[in-house]
């Protein structure tokens, strides 16, 4: 019987590091149960293995492939084909962020000849989509939401998802395409993590307990560090936010949607194609009433667009965010001098 190979093709934005963690944590079980998980170099992670996703080298190789250099990944699916028959497992799992991009589902395409292959594939209502990208790194740069918003928009004729989806059901079918709305109305469980075990076949019982979200550092706080991109290398910068993280001592509730309800119709109008096409392609047996509409705001009021009215208040905050960083490193060094932890 031929092995099983999923592809999860992950979204940050969407939930991918939830599913990863769970991954990570429970590689050791899910080998017992005969389920494989990928390594960093496409070989297959050992039961006492820490765990590396494969993101680093698919990323290399896609650079390859940009460069007009030939790349193909048939030595490491036979190899890894191999390994998975003589362990008797009965499925494996490659799960890298950087399937996503363009150019992945035609590298992927030697696996068939080795695998059943199988695509699993959350995605977001854009307006969320939008915001949680915007607030995963897109600030640092200095770039307000509500610019992002709009860029995105002009950017975004066929839509966010199309393209990827697209291009692997050209490859694999759409039978052998999993698509799902990262929405608990539609989710085995409720959640994304119970939902992917069920998609993947696992039977072994999960952590009831799933990760609380970070709500530390707020849409205000991020719209407020926007104004000093100084203070972060890049979007991928996270070492100020984590500080912030690290003083916060309790953690909250979901944050209000930072977008008012009529930027959030105009951009489900936006993707209205986009959301028509998924649903018939991928999910016309579901009934999902109301998942592209905008529920009415509860709470406090959204997160304002206005031009800074406070930008001396701002950069006093963030001048002593930069010299608690700066702080923070001196103590630092000062412990690493003298040989303390």
């Amino acid at each position: 019987m031929t092995t099983t190979l999923y592809l999860y093709i992950g979204l940050e934005a969407c939930g991918s590091g939830l599913v990863r963690q769970a991954l990570a944590e429970n590689h050791a079980a899910l080998a017992a149960e005969g389920i494989g998980l990928c390594s960093a170099s496409i070989a297959l992670v050992g039961r006492k293995d820490a765990v590396t996703f494969p993101d680093a080298f698919l990323a290399g190789k896609l650079e390859d492939l940009n460069a007009g250099r030939t790349v193909d990944l048939s030595t490491e699916f036979q190899a890894l084909s191999a390994k998975a028959e003589a362990q008797k497992l009965k499925a494996v799992i490659l799960a890298a962020d950087s399937l996503n991009a363009d150019g992945m589902a035609g590298m992927m395409k030697a696996a068939k000849a080795y695998f059943d292959c199988k695509v699993i594939y959350y995605f977001a209502r854009q307006d969320d989509w939008l915001v949680e990208t915007w607030r995963r790194g897109l600030f640092k740069t200095g770039m307000g939401l509500r610019v992002f918003v709009g860029q995105s928009l002009a950017a975004s004729a066929k839509g966010i998802y199309r393209d990827t989806l697209s291009a692997y059901m050209d490859v694999f079918g759409a039978s052998s395409m999993r698509v799902r709305l990262a929405w608990p109305k539609v989710l085995e469980g409720g959640h994304i993590v119970p939902d992917f075990w069920h998609a993947i076949g696992a039977q072994h019982t999960m952590p009831a307990v799933l990760p609380e979200e970070d709500t530390s550092v707020t849409d205000e706080l991020r719209n407020a560090l926007k104004e000093s991109p100084y203070l972060f290398k890049n979007a991928q910068d996270h070492e100020l936010t984590d500080f912030i993280s690290s003083l916060h001592v309790t953690r909250g509730s979901s944050q209000n949607h930072p977008l008012d309800d009529e930027t959030r119709r105009e951009i489900m109008e936006h993707f209205k194609a986009e959301n028509h096409w998924i649903k018939h392609t991928f999910l016309k047996d579901f009934a999902m009433p109301g998942w592209n509409s905008v529920p009415k705001r509860q709470g406090a009021e959204p997160l304002q667009n206005d031009p800074v009215t406070v930008a001396g208040v701002t950069e006093a905050m963030n001048l002593n965010f930069a010299l608690l960083k700066e702080l923070r490193e001196d103590v630092a060094k000062i412990k690493k001098n003298m040989g303390l932890k």
